[in-house]
């Protein structure tokens, strides 16, 4: 229980109009209770997997009266760990071959290539230029906004890597794909990326359309400053293999996730699932706004989903919860290195510079999901050992995803 008497309001008051800042009691109120968690979370938290919730209806700011209202705190039984042995993990293999070596060679030069405008429909191994605007279900308050992009148009039958999101039958847009226009994809955001777990639109717009002369070899041995083409294709083989060590990891931890989350019991408490699914329903209701729809249609729709949009944020929330109480069973320590590294690595992946990268991850708020990342790869590399494993082929493993 938490009350804070009517002077202290009033003097947080007049001290924030002495600094010169004009703030409304709302925001105030906002302040004040997000001190208070803090506070409060010094002495009751110890045990809590979701943090502070407010009980009751929102208490109402008055300067002439004390504030006061309740916190709850989730306090969780302990958990009941499956044997780790009977949990089993495939192990994607993949052997770095000489077709890989020629396929990663025919990139760089591409690349490295000359760029002309290109008449007409995209075709493959054009790059497109564009602006990127993704909207998730799960942060209805903030756009991740993507300027001059670009994207290559993949050879028939591969995924085209948008910002390191896949986005299925994007060659069915390439006929819309020239400069000035726009159009707009449903996406998921897969597991290892900055926004992963979440569903939402790609909003795309296409600035140019360039086809490429590939640059020869001894011009990309230049470029990268190796002494001749036999170093190149041995640092290209080293890239590659950490590129597939990442994904194998990633693989790995999905499934031990996935095991855990259907065999570890852990109740979510209703707010937390609450919250998200309004937070989903918030977005979908901006979107039927924008879109036109009337707003006894969009009310329509949103208690249509609601039940499937509850049963998708408890499961997001149970993997969250799962995640830190394993973190803490196996003493899981996440430090700065740890998280750099793992920007550094989806940089690269992205084709983004790592310090750029991690200045928008901290300003959209994203820092959370990269520790979470974190902490179920150092999970896995400790249990490892413990539980029972499989390797599987790279290819028959995509096969069966």
């Amino acid at each position: 229980n938490i009350k804070v008497d009517a002077r202290t309001i009033k003097r947080a008051s007049k001290k924030l109009k002495k600094m010169g800042v004009t703030i409304k009691d709302q925001e105030l109120l906002r302040h004040i209770l997000k001190d208070c968690m803090m506070f409060a979370a010094q002495d009751h938290a110890t045990d809590s997997i979701w943090g502070p919730h407010v009980t009751g209806s929102m208490p109402t700011l008055t300067k002439e009266k004390p504030l006061e209202f309740s916190l709850y705190f989730d306090r969780c039984a302990n958990v009941q760990w499956p044997p780790w042995s009977e949990i089993t993990i495939r192990r994607p293999v993949r052997e770095i071959d000489q077709t890989m070596l020629d396929a990663e060679m025919r990139q760089q030069c591409l690349m490295a290539g000359e760029r002309h405008p290109r008449v007409g429909t995209p075709q493959p191994d054009d790059i497109i230029t564009c602006n990127l605007q993704v909207d998730l279900a799960d942060d209805p308050d903030q756009s991740h906004r993507f300027e001059e992009l670009e994207v290559q148009v993949p050879q028939p039958g591969r995924p085209t890597i948008i910002s390191g999101i896949p986005v299925p039958n994007f060659e069915d847009h390439l006929v819309d794909a020239v400069p000035g226009q726009t159009f707009t994809m449903d996406i998921d955001v897969p597991e290892g990326h900055q926004l992963h777990g979440q569903q939402g639109t790609l909003q795309f717009e296409c600035l140019r359309a360039e086809q490429v002369t590939p640059a020869s070899i001894d011009m990309v041995v230049e470029i990268y400053g190796s002494p001749n083409e036999k170093v190149l294709r041995e640092q290209i083989r080293y890239s590659l293999e950490a590129k597939y060590k990442r994904d194998q990891a990633s693989a790995m931890v999905t499934q031990l996730f996935d095991t855990l989350n259907d065999r570890v019991v852990l109740d979510v408490p209703p707010h937390v699932v609450e919250g998200r699914t309004n937070r989903i329903a918030q977005q979908f209701r901006m979107q039927g706004k924008a879109a036109g729809r009337p707003a006894s249609e969009i009310d329509s729709m949103i208690e249509q989903q609601r039940s499937d949009w509850n049963a998708e944020s408890e499961a997001v929330a149970r993997e969250n919860g799962i995640t830190i109480l394993l973190s803490k069973h196996l003493e899981v320590g996440i430090d700065e290195t740890i998280i750099n590294k793992e920007i550094n690595s989806m940089a690269v992946d992205l084709g983004r510079r790592p310090e750029e990268l991690r200045n928008e991850i901290i300003a959209q708020g994203k820092m959370p999901i990269i520790s979470a990342i974190c902490k179920k790869q150092r999970c896995l590399e400790l249990l490892k050992d413990k539980l029972t494993i499989e390797d599987i082929p790279a290819d028959d493993w995509e096969v069966i995803q």
